[in-house]
C-alpha cells in the first residue's frame, strides 16, 4: 500500500453532524494524507480507523472488503486525491461526485451504513476543500435518506467591494424554448413583462409546437422567433438562439418558469460584481441540490412576488459557488459564450447538456455562482411532459454519454468547444464587412471543431456560391480537401460545394435550349466527386431533351444507383424506358425502390401505370408516352392561365385513353378556372378512383367538393385513398387540413345541421374537460354541439371564445366574448373574457364601452372597475 502524501487535509469540520456517541468510523483515504490531530470535532468515544490506499489498488481488492466487515464499522467516509472528471465510471447526476462506480459497488456489498465524500480541487488547483454530501444507505436494505444540504454546501463568494447600485442599462438576450405548453409559456412571459426593469430582448424557439405556440410567439411584437418544423433537441434549440444574442448577457430561461421582482436585476448585479462568473443560477423552489427553497407550492402569483421580495432581503448582495448550474436558468456573460461556446449537441432531446457546459466553463477558470437574493418559480418537468419523453430513459441515456465524454479528463472534455464558435462569429463579422478573404479563413477554422463543422460547412456552401466565381469556387473545394482529409468521412461533405449556383446555371441553359453548353458544364463537375446523383440526373434530362433516349437510360440509372428509391430520378427513367419500349427495365428497379420506399404515393402510381400496359385492355408504351408528353405540356398551359387552350388539347387527347388519370385531373383544373366547380368535382373524383395514389388529385377534389357542396360521397372516397396511402406524410398533411377545415366551419359558422338532443350538462363537462387536457379542437366541437341546441348558452359562449383564443385566433375569440356579453351584458366572466381578448386585437375601445356601460347598471363589478381604473 502506498503512503505517499501529496496534499494534507484536516477531518472536515462537519463530519460530527451525523456521528452517534459511541461510534467506530472507518477513513479510507485513496491518495490523500488524512491529519487527524484536530480531534475535537469528533464526539471523545468515538474509534477512528484510517486505511491510507492508492485509488489504483482497491477495486477488486476483496482483502481490504474483508477488513472493512472485520471492524463492523457504523460509518465510513472515502475521500479522494483526483477530481470527478478523473474517476471513469463516477456518478455525475446528482451536484456532488459521488465515489468511483467499482469503489462504489464493492463497499456497498460490505452490508453497513455508508457516507460519501469527495474531495474536490477548485479551478486554480491549489486549495483542497473537501464537500460534504449527507446521503446515508441504510444496511439493512432500506431506501436511502434523503439528501442533506446544510450551510456547509455552499461556498459562500468572498466578493471584493460588492456594488448594491443595480445595472439596468445592461442588455440581456432571454432565450425561451418552447414544445407546447402554451399556458406555461403564456404565464412565464408575462411575469417577465410586469417585473423586469433590465433592458431585455426576447429570442423565442418554438421547437415543434402543435398547441399555438407557433401563433403567440408570432404575436409578440419586437421578438426575434424561430419555428422548427420537429423537436430538434434542448441543445439545438438553445445553440440557434445563442446565434441571436445581441446583449451583454444570454439567459436561458425554462418556459415553465415565473419570476418575481429583481429576478433578473439582482442576478445581472451579481454577475457585474464577480467579474469571474461563468455562470449565474437563482434560488427556486424545484431544483436540486442547494440552490432550493424547500416548503414553497404554487397557489397564486401574489405569493411568488412575497416570497422573492423575502429572500431578497434575507440575503440581498449574497452569492455562492456550485459545481454545476440547472439549465431551468442560466446567465451567461457574452465573454463567456465566446470562450464556452454552444451547448452540446451530443445530447439530442434533453438532459447533460448544462452539466456538461458547467463542466467547460469551470475548467476554463470561471466561476458557477447563485444569486442567494434572487427568486424563480419553477414548475419542473413541464418540457419533458410537453415533448411526451420518457425522462428517465432519456436522462440514462446521455448520463452514459457524460461519463464517456469527461471520464478521459478535462482536455477530451473541452474539446476545442470554443475555437469553432469564435470562428463562425468572426466570419460572419468578416462578411458583413465585405472582407471575404478573412471570412472564408474563419469559416474555414470553423472546420476544425466538431460541434461547428456542420455549420461551416454550410456557410461555406452560402459563402462561395454569393461571392466566388464557380472556377474560384472549385479551387477553394480542391484546397480544402486536401488540406482537411479527415472531414470525408462526415456526412456534411456533400455540401461542402456550391450546387445551388451551378443548378440555376443548368437550369437556365435548358431554358434556353443551350443544351450542348449545359452538357458541357455538367461533365465538368463530375471528377469533383460531389453531388454525383444530381449531376447524373441532369445528364439524363439534358439527353433526354435531345432524344438520346438510351444514353440518357444510363444516366438516370447511374443516379438510382446512388439514391435507389428517389422518386423523381424514377419517373424519368420511367418516361425514358417508356420511349425506348423497355418496361421491363422499369420494373426491376421500381422493384428495387418500393424496398427501401414501400408507401411511397409515386412509385405506386409508376407501378399503377405499368399494370395498365399488362391489363385486359392494355395502354400501349406509345400513347402512354404520347399522353404523358401532352399532359406535361396542359400543365404548362394551366400553370399560366391558359385553360381555354388546355381545353382544347385535352379534347384532343382524351381519344388515346378516356381514364386516363392525369388527363382527367387536367380537365378538373380546366373546369375549375372556368369556375363549373361541380364539373371539375367529378373530374377529380374520377382521377381519384382510377388512380387513388395521385394526391394532387386527391386534394383537388376535396377544395372543388367544399366549392361545389356535394360532400355526400366524400367519405367513399375518403376510405379508398387513406386504405391505400395509410401513413404516407403527404396524404396526413392533407388529412389534417380536412380536419382543421371542419374545426374551421365549427368555429365560425356553428353548423347549419339539426339540434341534437343531448344533455346540455353533461356535454358542457366534456367540453371542460377537453380544454383542460389541452386538446382545445375537440373542446370547440362539444361546445359548438351545445350552441346547436341552445345558441345563448353562456358557458358554452365563452368556452368557444376561450378555444379561439387558445388557438390564437383572437379576432374571433373577440366576436365570441362580444356575442356573450351582448347577451348576458353583467356577466362578469364574460365582461373579463372580452376585455383579455380586445388587449390581443387592439380594439379596447369598443370593450370599453361595454365595460363603462356594465358598471354604470352594477357599480359591484369590482373586477371590472378595477379594470378600468388601471386602464384609465
Amino acid at each position: 500500500m502506498g503512503n505517499k502524501t501529496e496534499k494534507i487535509v484536516e477531518m472536515p469540520m462537519q463530519l460530527h453532524r451525523h456521528l452517534n456517541i459511541s461510534a467506530k468510523v472507518g477513513v479510507l483515504s485513496l491518495g490523500v494524507c488524512l491529519d487527524l490531530q484536530n480531534r475535537e470535532v469528533l464526539p471523545e468515544d468515538c474509534e477512528v480507523l484510517v486505511w491510507n490506499i492508492s485509488s489504483l489498488e482497491l477495486p477488486g481488492s476483496a482483502k481490504y472488503i474483508r477488513h472493512l466487515r472485520k471492524h463492523k464499522l457504523h460509518t465510513l467516509f472515502v475521500l479522494f486525491e483526483n477530481a470527478f472528471y478523473q474517476c471513469p465510471e463516477a456518478n455525475y447526476n446528482t451536484n456532488s461526485a459521488l465515489s468511483p462506480h467499482d469503489v462504489r459497488r464493492e463497499i456497498m456489498q460490505g452490508g453497513f451504513a455508508i457516507d460519501f465524500m469527495e474531495s474536490w480541487e477548485n479551478a486554480d488547483h491549489v486549495d483542497y476543500n473537501p464537500n460534504y454530501l449527507g446521503h446515508k444507505v441504510n444496511s439493512a436494505g432500506f431506501l436511502p435518506e434523503e439528501i442533506l444540504w446544510g450551510e456547509s454546501q455552499k461556498i459562500l463568494v468572498k466578493a471584493q467591494a460588492c456594488q448594491s447600485a443595480y445595472h439596468l442599462e445592461k442588455k440581456v438576450s432571454i432565450i425561451i424554448l418552447a414544445l407546447n405548453q402554451l399556458e406555461y409559456t403564456k404565464k412565464c412571459i408575462e411575469s417577465l413583462a410586469k417585473h423586469c426593469r433590465q433592458k431585455y430582448e426576447l429570442i423565442l424557439v418554438n421547437n415543434g409546437s402543435t398547441d399555438g405556440t407557433k401563433e403567440y410567439f408570432d404575436a409578440i411584437s419586437g421578438a426575434k422567433v424561430i419555428h422548427n418544423a420537429e423537436n430538434l433537441g434542448v441543445a439545438k434549440g438553445w445553440n440557434q438562439g445563442l446565434e441571436l444574442v445581441t446583449g451583454d448577457y444570454a439567459l436561458i430561461l425554462n418556459n415553465d418558469t415565473i419570476c418575481g421582482p429583481n429576478f433578473l436585476e439582482n442576478m445581472v448585479r451579481c454577475a457585474q460584481n464577480h467579474p469571474s462568473a461563468g455562470i449565474v443560477s437563482c434560488r427556486s423552489n424545484s431544483v436540486g441540490g442547494p440552490q432550493i427553497v424547500n416548503g414553497f407550492s404554487y397557489q397564486s402569483e401574489a405569493e411568488i412576488t412575497q416570497l422573492a421580495k423575502e429572500i431578497q432581503d434575507a440575503n440581498d448582495l449574497s452569492a455562492w459557488e456550485i459545481s454545476r448550474a440547472k439549465g431551468f436558468c442560466m446567465l451567461i456573460p457574452q465573454n463567456v459564450l465566446k470562450d464556452v461556446g454552444p451547448f452540446d449537441e451530443v445530447f439530442g432531446l434533453g438532459n447533460f447538456e448544462d452539466d456538461d457546459y458547467s463542466c467547460r466553463a469551470r475548467y476554463l477558470g470561471y466561476k458557477l455562482l447563485v444569486a442567494d437574493d434572487s427568486f424563480l418559480f419553477h414548475f419542473g418537468s413541464v418540457s419533458f411532459k410537453g415533448a411526451q419523453i420518457d425522462w428517465t430513459t432519456q436522462m440514462l441515456k446521455n448520463d452514459l454519454i457524460f461519463k464517456q465524454k469527461w471520464s478521459k479528463g478535462r482536455e477530451n472534455g473541452l474539446a476545442n468547444h470554443s475555437v469553432g464558435y469564435y470562428s463562425l462569429q468572426q466570419g460572419k463579422i468578416a462578411e458583413q464587412n465585405q472582407e471575404f478573404t478573412q471570412a472564408f479563413t474563419h469559416y474555414r477554422l470553423a472546420l476544425e471543431d466538431r460541434l461547428t463543422a456542420e455549420k461551416s460547412a454550410t456557410l461555406i456552401k452560402e459563402f462561395l456560391a454569393q461571392h466566388y466565381s464557380v472556377e474560384s469556387s472549385l479551387e477553394l473545394l480542391r484546397v480544402l480537401r486536401e488540406k482537411f482529409p479527415e472531414v470525408k468521412n462526415l456526412q456534411f461533405v456533400a455540401d461542402l460545394n456550391i450546387w445551388d449556383k451551378w443548378q440555376n446555371e443548368v437550369k437556365s441553359l435548358l431554358e434556353k435550349g443551350e443544351f450542348e453548353k449545359a452538357l458541357l458544364l455538367l461533365k465538368s463537375l463530375v471528377p469533383s466527386g460531389q453531388d454525383l446523383f444530381m449531376i447524373y440526373n441532369y445528364l439524363g434530362l439534358v439527353r433526354y431533351y435531345q432524344s438520346f433516349f438510351a444514353e440518357a437510360s444510363t444516366w438516370f440509372k447511374k443516379a438510382l444507383a446512388i439514391k435507389p428509391g428517389d422518386e423523381d430520378v424514377l419517373l424519368n427513367f420511367h418516361d425514358t424506358c417508356i420511349r425506348l419500349g423497355d418496361t421491363k427495365a422499369v420494373e426491376a428497379i421500381l422493384e428495387k425502390a418500393l424496398l427501401y420506399n414501400p408507401s411511397s404515393p409515386v412509385l405506386k402510381m409508376i407501378s399503377h401505370e405499368l399494370q395498365r400496359l399488362k391489363s385486359e385492355n392494355p395502354l400501349s408504351a406509345e400513347n402512354l408516352a404520347q399522353l404523358r408528353s401532352y399532359n406535361a405540356e396542359i400543365e404548362n398551359l394551366l400553370r399560366e392561365g391558359l385553360w381555354e387552350q388546355a381545353l382544347e388539347l385535352l379534347d384532343e387527347v382524351l381519344p388515346l385513353e378516356p381514364e386516363y388519370y392525369r388527363s382527367l385531373n387536367n380537365y378538373g383544373i380546366a373546369e375549375w378556372y372556368r369556375q363549373d366547380y361541380l364539373a371539375a368535382y367529378n373530374y377529380f373524383k374520377k382521377a381519384v378512383v382510377e388512380n387513388p395514389w395521385f394526391l394532387d388529385a386527391f386534394s383537388n377534389f376535396y377544395h372543388s367538393g367544399k366549392k361545389a357542396k356535394q360532400p355526400q360521397d366524400f367519405d367513399e372516397v375518403l376510405t379508398l385513398v387513406k386504405n391505400v396511402n395509410g401513413e404516407n406524410p403527404e396524404f396526413q398533411s392533407i388529412y389534417k387540413q380536412i380536419k382543421q377545415d371542419e374545426v374551421e366551419k365549427m368555429l365560425y359558422a356553428y353548423k347549419d345541421s339539426e339540434q341534437k338532443q343531448y344533455n346540455i350538462p353533461k356535454l358542457l363537462q366534456k367540453a371542460h374537460d377537453f380544454i383542460d387536457k389541452q386538446d382545445v379542437d375537440q373542446g370547440i366541437l362539444v361546445f359548438g354541439d351545445v350552441l346547436d341546441i341552445d345558441p345563448t348558452n353562456l358557458d358554452a359562449l365563452n368556452g368557444m371564445g376561450i378555444g379561439a383564443f387558445y388557438r390564437g385566433d383572437f379576432t374571433t375569440a373577440y366576436e365570441v366574448f362580444k356575442q356573450a356579453v351582448e347577451l348576458y351584458p353583467l356577466d362578469n366572466d364574460s365582461l373579463k373574457n372580452l376585455w383579455e381578448a380586445a388587449k390581443k386585437t387592439n380594439i379596447t375601445a369598443e370593450a370599453l364601452l361595454y365595460l363603462r356601460n356594465a358598471v354604470e347598471v352594477d357599480p359591484n363589478l369590482k373586477d371590472i372597475t378595477s379594470i378600468l381604473e388601471g386602464f384609465e
